[in-house]
């Protein structure tokens, strides 16, 4: 069952300053999150996208962060999910 909606995208990054395309793959690896449990909104046919938009998917919405602090902004994501169902 897919648990995720990566968003691939440009970013500006803190790091240096400079604009970075980020992928589907690199954003899994970022994120750590396996790919199959994914769904790549850039994948996602345009007839479906409204189905899958941010504001409507009941996914996990992974996008790229310009201060790099993947690993903690999916747990943090996690967490309110938990806490927004056990409700």
């Amino acid at each position: 069952m897919k648990r995720y909606l990566v968003m691939p995208g440009l970013v500006v990054s803190d790091w240096d300053g400079q604009l970075h395309w980020l992928s589907f793959s690199y954003l899994c690896r970022l994120y750590q999150v396996r790919p199959e449990l994914c769904v790549n909104y850039e994948t996602v046919p345009a007839a479906l996208k409204p189905r899958f938009e941010p504001e409507v998917t009941k996914l996990i919405v992974l996008t790229p962060r310009h201060k790099g602090d993947y690993l903690a902004h999916r747990k943090r994501l996690e967490e309110s999910r938990l806490v927004g169902e056990s409700r």
